[in-house]
């Protein structure tokens, strides 16, 4: 090997006896039979070059790097080549020096006290390339530059979006890049993963704080609304109906012909009986009321199993993990990242900013302008208190075999295999650099509303401590309010004062009081026990007119008939002696 682009062939003459007739000249043939450590399949394209009989020397130009070419020389003449041997002629790997693009993205990459580019990438793409590349004939191994590049142009760039589109031929490395394997980067170029990622993560608002659990608790309750109008709107007619149909036999307890205080007395009635039995203080006592009462038992019952299982449904739902997609959603990614594409390829509402970094993302994600910011995992490093301080967390990740690598472009390309190679030697050394970034990877929610539900009825939980200590705090203010209130209206009745003369007055009002009190229960007692007697008394009197009043009756009869009887006789002597 003698350089990345040409190989040169010499040849002796051919001695005289072993020509077959007049000798022409010399024939060239080579081909290409590897490349990039491949050997060519199907059918070869071979270049036959023929020189005249004085030419022993040929040099070929513009080949490719890292490729093996099989060449053959032989003479002709007239009826045709001679027998001749196939020779190997390679080309270097690469080039004596390589040129990188790099933008500083720690943890990868980062710049040194010298201002000079460092970090874990830089480290291993230098060994990778002397390694991969290995020596050639005109230097003893090749060198890594990310300090100058060929064309002058500054290697740090300022973004990955930056470092993307700088990528040419010109440019043989260039890193750190995010992307998935097997997708293209640039044209002409090669992607290759060093460190895989976790995931893109859903960055989201984080609703499982206690306040807001609580606050949604609140709202799952209140939003029963709707039945609770409805229920009420069903006691009010049972209402109006038990009062209109009891107030002629119960005007006491429902008002008779007040349209007002009637129906609030029904409402009353069917609202206190629609969970219990009622107070007592309100009964029906027509069987038309009752009647619908009765119904009104039944019916409140069902509407109270209502009203609890919409209450019961809603804090179900709260209890349970609420699924986020990128579908129809409002969606925030780097400008011209793999997250973007990705976003738009779920029919993601993506945001129409451009954002170029995640501080941006995250602030707009707070302000509730987007609702889910979908970054790469690793770019997340060391945002936990970011995120804690804007109540954000990591929902879920989306594992799509991404990661951080570089890209190949110009002459580095043809050596995926050497590089992939090399990759898997290292595989370690990249194992035990991801896993020392493991704690500043943000962490994973992975705590539901139903866990911060219980939390809160924990006795070990601080949510629970702290209820009991406000609530403690609470009956302390009211019972030393309640003691101030006391004691100042004490206060009030002593400042009034009596004189002795009137507290003497008032003992004796007392006494008498006392004394009255006594005498009238004595007297009471007297005018009862004498009411019993003439109750007696009025009972006995009653059964005895009532019989003599029958005694009467039967003597009465007697003398009425007996009257009669005569009364008749003395008419018919008169009529007798009339007609004669």
């Amino acid at each position: 090997m003698q350089s990345i682009s040409w190989w040169s062939v010499s040849w002796k003459p051919i001695p005289s006896e072993f020509v077959n007739g007049i000798l022409r000249g010399y024939r060239l043939v080579y081909y290409l039979s590897y490349q990039s450590g491949v050997e060519i399949s199907g059918e070869k394209t071979k270049i036959s070059l023929d020189f005249d009989i004085y030419t022993r020397y040929y040099k070929q130009k513009d080949l490719l790097n890292y490729a093996i070419y099989s060449v053959s020389v032989a003479g002709f003449t007239a009826a045709g080549s001679g027998p001749a041997p196939e020779y190997q002629a390679r080309t270097c790997k690469c080039p004596e020096l390589l040129f990188a693009n790099l933008y500083i993205k720690k943890p990868f990459t980062s710049i040194n006290g010298d201002l000079n580019p460092s970090g874990f990438f830089l480290k291993l793409l230098q060994e990778m390339v002397v390694k991969s590349c290995g020596s050639c004939q005109g230097y003893s191994s090749s060198k890594l530059y990310f300090n100058q590049s060929k064309t002058g142009d500054e290697t740090i760039k300022s973004s990955e979006f930056d470092l993307k589109n700088a990528i040419n031929k010109d440019v043989d490395l260039s890193f750190p890049i995010y992307g998935m394997n097997g997708r293209e980067v640039a044209p002409d170029s090669e992607f290759s993963v060093l460190l895989m990622s976790p995931g893109i993560a859903l960055v989201v608002r984080n609703e499982n704080t206690i306040n807001q659990v609580i606050n949604k608790m609140l709202l799952g309750v209140l939003n029963v609304w709707p039945v609770l109008l409805i229920s009420y709107a069903i006691a009010s007619i049972f209402g109006i109906a038990i009062w209109f149909t009891d107030q002629f036999s119960n005007p006491e307890q429902f008002s008779k012909g007040s349209s007002l205080r009637g129906p609030l007395s029904g409402f009353w009635f069917t609202f206190v009986t629609m969970t219990t039995i009622g107070y007592g203080d309100l009964s029906p006592r027509s069987i038309l009321s009752r009647t619908f009462a009765m119904v009104w038992f039944l019916t409140g019952l069902i509407l109270n199993g209502i009203i609890i299982a919409f209450i019961v449904t809603n804090l179900t739902t709260l209890s349970s993990s609420k699924d986020y997609m990128l579908y129809n959603t409002k969606v925030a990614a780097l400008n011209n990242s793999l997250e973007l594409k990705l976003a738009i390829t779920n029919n993601a509402e993506v945001s129409q900013v451009r954002y170029t970094d995640i501080s941006s993302m995250l602030e707009d994600l707070q302000n509730k302008v987007v609702d889910i910011v979908y970054v790469d995992t690793l770019s997340l490093l060391g945002y936990q208190s970011v995120l804690d301080e804007k109540s954000l967390t990591i929902i879920s990740l989306d594992n799509i075999n991404t990661g951080y690598g570089f890209v190949m472009s110009g002459s580095s390309v043809v050596l995926t295999i050497d590089i992939d190679s090399f990759i898997g030697s290292k595989s370690n050394e990249i194992s035990a650099f991801a896993t020392s970034l493991r704690s500043e990877i943000p962490n994973l929610a992975v705590q539901d509303s139903s866990q911060i539900i219980a939390d809160i009825f924990s006795e070990t939980s601080p949510a629970f401590q702290s209820s009991l200590i406000y609530l403690g705090i609470m009956i302390i203010l009211f019972i030393v309010c309640a003691f101030t209130f006391e004691f100042i209206m004490r206060r009030k009745k002593s400042k009034i004062g009596v004189d002795a003369a009137f507290k003497d007055q008032l003992f004796e009002l007392r006494r008498y009081i006392s004394d009255f009190r006594d005498e009238f229960a004595k007297v009471s007692d007297q005018i009862m026990c004498q009411h019993d007697e003439e109750r007696v008394l009025l009972a006995d009197l009653k059964r005895f007119y009532k019989n003599k009043v029958k005694r009467i009756g039967v003597y009465e009869t007697e003398r009425l008939v007996a009257m009669n009887d005569k009364y008749r006789f003395n008419l018919n002597n008169v009529i007798f002696k009339h007609s004669k």
